[in-house]
């Protein structure tokens, strides 16, 4: 489904306190795409495993929120053209109740990572000062972070996937740090159905 989205910045104190009664219950953040790759190819197989992706996580339980970044490319003329990739904040919230154990949660991260070749997740654990971490497809904590929120987390977690994929592919395009892009709200019943365990927020 096509989503109406609206660019914001990351951090934004709004936009993080929408999602702060979740945020202390610890999320993950997962891509099925790679920071940038512009093969037509590979980016029709990012699409179809991050449709997969979100049916996943619906079928977990989990709430969470879809999220984007952009990725430029400029011409000879300096128009800019900008691609955006998908990733999900998956809270460790269930039916709107934050569940007392992450382990479930960071470990279904682990199983999707797997099943779609993801490069990384990036957890966050819970509590108020909860340390954050970038894992990689080897399972080892790459990067370590102190209290994060969640759209800055998303941010930085698109900034790493990023300058992987730079050292990957030799066309891939630039990440335009410091923006995220989310979905407005539903329009109506039937698209609320289509985005169930989704978190509306509305920026």
């Amino acid at each position: 489904m096509r989503y109406d989205l609206k660019r914001c910045v990351s951090g934004d104190v709004l936009i993080d306190g929408l999602m702060s009664a979740y945020t202390e219950a610890g999320f993950i953040i997962i891509s099925a795409f790679k920071g940038g790759d512009t093969s037509p190819r590979r980016r029709r197989k990012y699409l179809l495993n991050s449709r997969s992706l979100k049916a996943d996580i619906q079928k977990s339980g989990y709430s969470y929120i879809p999220v984007w970044a952009g990725f430029d490319e400029w011409d000879e003329v300096g128009f800019v053209d900008s691609f955006p990739e998908q990733a999900f904040l998956v809270f460790n919230s269930k039916n709107h109740e934050n569940q007392e154990d992450c382990a479930e949660l960071k470990s279904l991260g682990q199983a999707w990572r797997e099943k779609y070749e993801i490069e990384a997740i990036f957890y966050a654990e819970a509590g108020a000062g909860g340390k954050a971490h970038y894992i990689t497809a080897k399972e080892n904590i790459e990067l370590n972070f102190g209290c994060i929120s969640p759209s800055l987390a998303a941010d930085v977690y698109f900034r790493y996937l990023n300058g992987s994929a730079r050292l990957k592919y030799p066309k891939t395009l630039l990440h335009d740090e410091g923006r995220i892009y989310l979905a407005r709200g539903p329009n109506s019943l039937n698209e609320a159905y289509l985005r169930k365990g989704e978190i509306f927020i509305r920026p």
